[in-house]
């Protein structure tokens, strides 16, 4: 009965190990998709400079408020897409889902939520 109870006691430090070990790869992988997605940001944002844009953070989605249709293909090539219902284009980061299924939130009550900086005008 000892002998078994050890044995448990092994394998549950091992799964312990594991676990950490789990954990600390898992925090590595967010440190490199946050620095992707800060790469990511800044060389979307180098390809829309200038153009006199305002560049809002809601977030982890970057917002672009005040682009008419001569803007459109210089932010598609930036990878922004387009939000038909908030009237603006947005970037997010590549791990995030869209809320697709749900009712979409208005721009206001994302600014509640996740709180909004403007980056550049």
């Amino acid at each position: 009965m000892l002998n078994s109870s050890v044995n448990n006691l092994s394998s549950f430090h091992k799964s312990n190990v594991h676990a950490n070990a789990l954990a600390a790869s898992k925090d590595t992988e967010t440190a490199k998709a946050e620095l992707d997605w800060q790469r990511i940001q800044d060389e979307s944002l180098k390809v829309i400079d200038g153009l006199g844009l305002n560049v809002e953070i809601c977030g982890s989605w970057l917002w672009i408020f005040g682009a008419n249709s001569l803007h459109e293909t210089k932010l598609r090539d930036a990878g922004f897409k387009w939000s038909c219902g908030k009237g603006a284009w947005y970037l997010k980061p590549p791990n995030k889902k869209s809320r697709v299924y749900h009712k979409p939130w208005k721009i206001e009550k994302i600014r509640d939520k996740y709180g909004s900086t403007v980056v550049r005008v």
